[in-house]
């Protein structure tokens, strides 16, 4: 009904009613056959139950913030991540969180422990 409501303001009509046409419903329905496919797809190349996971825990964040020296690089985080199998990415979003609360920025790349 959606893309017979779009049709109906395309064409500029101000009938009360709307009608689903032949083809308003099978482009939808291909799209619905799209979305399945993928689904399905996307379902038989998750992990399956009997596999085991590795989930990284939290506390390595924790235990990476630690492990920081009291005065440091953005580099130097960085490299140390890479013990605590964290990504650039991550230790930057770590630096951004703590920044104001837990470090202070002294300078561009420049860090220190509050």
């Amino acid at each position: 009904m959606i893309f017979s409501a779009l049709r109906k303001f395309e064409n500029g009509e101000v009938t009360d009613t709307v009608f689903c046409t032949d083809e308003d419903f099978n482009t939808a329905l291909a799209i619905a056959q799209t979305y399945l496919q993928h689904s399905l797809l996307m379902f038989n190349n998750l992990p399956k139950q009997n596999e085991v996971m590795s989930f990284q825990s939290g506390d390595s964040k924790r235990k990476f913030f630690e492990a920081l020296p009291e005065e440091f690089t953005r580099k130097q985080a960085t490299e140390l991540g890479l013990q605590f199998k964290l990504s650039a990415r991550s230790v930057d979003e770590i630096l951004k969180t703590a920044t104001g609360v837990s470090l202070t920025k002294l300078k561009a790349g420049l860090y220190r422990k509050s």
